[in-house]
């Protein structure tokens, strides 16, 4: 409970001294390019950024962006951007003290040490200066953070599908995924092993499942890239754009 306050109230504190920034010009125009894609994509135009002229595809794949564009219907604002970040972090450390709690179940204290854990994360200087103040106001690097501590914990419950399910979300978060995802989940198979956990048993059917879905989320990624690249090469959309 203490936790749930401790989150609650930073929470609502930071979600108002960050759209007080935003009210005061605070962040740089990455954070409106951002927005103009996702809007596109809830209007139905793709993932066109207005301000440049291009599909936002043919630099990075974000392809989240279309998860989080039907939040537009409740709050079509660039605030929502700001909110998506905050809770990100904030559901982070939830999963960490629970994560923790698993990991850690033999111990006496093993709620104090997620606590101490869950809150260092909040405080931790990189988190602290890189998603709280910075001057983006959004980075969508920042969703790879609960959905792979959603990816460990499904390992951990021996919960395939939606092991699967969260790979598949975290290559989409962005292109650079496809080599991290790879250390991420030899990572967490060691962390199984050492700490001798329960969870999804590595025999040849799991394995060819997990590898599989990288491959074709991967492939479908960079295939989306290298296409929408070759597309804002051609002239004819800056002319679409004015033309709609």
């Amino acid at each position: 409970f203490i936790l749930f306050f401790i989150i609650l109230f930073s929470f609502i504190y930071l979600v108002i001294i960050s759209f007080y920034s935003y009210e005061n010009f605070n962040f740089t125009s990455d954070f409106f390019h951002h927005f103009s894609v996702i809007r596109n994509i809830h209007d139905g135009l793709g993932p066109f950024e207005g301000p440049k002229y291009q599909y936002m595809f043919g630099n990075h794949t974000y392809l989240f962006y279309y998860l989080i564009s039907p939040f537009l219907y409740l709050y079509n604002d660039p605030k929502i951007l700001l909110l998506v970040n905050i809770s990100a972090i904030f559901f982070s450390s939830y999963l960490i003290y629970y994560i923790s709690k698993k990991i850690l179940q033999n111990l006496d204290s093993n709620n104090f040490i997620s606590f101490l854990f869950a809150i260092s994360f909040l405080i931790f200087p990189t988190v602290f200066k890189a998603y709280y103040y910075q001057i983006y106001g959004h980075q969508p690097d920042t969703l790879a953070t609960p959905l792979f501590l959603c990816l460990f914990l499904f390992i951990l419950q021996n919960r395939i599908i939606l092991t699967l399910i969260f790979l598949g979300l975290l290559l989409c978060v962005k292109e650079e995924f496809i080599l991290i995802v790879p250390a991420l989940v030899i990572f967490t198979i060691i962390i199984q092993k050492l700490f001798n956990l329960n969870g999804i048993t590595w025999n040849r059917k799991n394995s060819i499942l997990v590898i599989t879905t990288y491959i074709l989320f991967s492939s479908l990624v960079l295939l989306i890239l290298f296409f929408s690249k070759s597309l804002n090469e051609y002239p004819y959309l800056p002319v679409f754009w004015n033309s709609a």
